[in-house]
């Protein structure tokens, strides 16, 4: 808003403020407490700008949580996909048998077996169904 478009004051002791972008009161505080306010703002900010640099540590922190977390969990399933395979092995159950007691490719049994990827728990359940064997999962504690 430039200065022509803006409204009268709607009082005459009042001061346009461009901050705000209207009419404002003229600041009656005293010296003393306009620099005690000023200290409570600039203590305000120090907080603040403590406050983000603690939540970027936290957030730092709780990814790498997170990520300990996805590798725990990717070593325990590649662990019990790997007792599972040796089970197969066994039972002298071939790929393709299994995948055709699953109802899937034996090029997704491969897939499974080579454990370039992370199995779900569906899967496994599946893949330890169709070899005969029973997958528990209890939770601790």
């Amino acid at each position: 808003m430039s200065r022509k478009d803006k409204p009268p004051p709607p009082r005459p002791d009042m001061i346009w403020s461009g901050r705000f972008g209207r009419w404002v009161d003229r600041d009656t505080r005293s010296a003393e407490r306009r620099s005690k306010d000023e200290q409570i703002a600039a203590s305000v900010e120090a907080d603040q700008k403590r406050l983000v640099a603690v939540l970027r540590e936290a957030e730092a922190v709780q990814a790498q949580q997170g990520n300990a977390l996805e590798k725990a969990a990717e070593s325990v399933a590649l662990s019990v996909l790997h007792a599972l395979v040796d089970a197969r092995r066994k039972a002298d159950l071939t790929q393709v048998e299994v995948a055709r007691r699953m109802n899937v490719s034996q090029s997704a049994v491969v897939r499974l077996e080579s454990g370039t990827h992370s199995p779900t728990l569906s899967t496994l359940s599946r893949y330890a169904a169709a070899i005969g064997v029973k997958l528990e999962v209890r939770r601790i504690a």
